[in-house]
């Protein structure tokens, strides 16, 4: 049988979680993880031909997922990364991607 490699299994996870969103996240590739903490993981990813970053909220922590959500998609300025959008179902929430 085929194995696939940690970071194959680790894009296909997130992809599947993708292919269960809303329409706004069509278009979407994942590339690799850059980092991950206690709050989830960041993915950097291509969005529409965009660079972005995904982050994956642990199921645990949704108040936080919320909470970042509703900050950032407020906020405007340019040393402030640039809300996207987010899929609610599966506390993805996806902003610029800043190198």
């Amino acid at each position: 049988t085929h194995q696939l490699t940690k970071a194959a299994q680790v894009n296909l996870m997130i992809m599947s979680y993708l292919v269960r969103t809303a329409y706004r996240l069509q278009g979407t590739q994942i590339y690799e993880k850059v980092g991950s903490g206690g709050y989830g993981e960041v993915f950097r990813a291509s969005w529409n031909g965009t660079k972005v970053a995904i982050k994956k909220f642990q199921q645990k922590e949704s108040n936080n997922f919320v909470y970042e959500v509703q900050t950032l998609s407020q906020l405007r300025h340019p040393n402030i990364v640039l809300y996207m959008g987010h899929c609610p179902n599966e506390n993805i929430m996806i902003t610029e991607f800043c190198e």
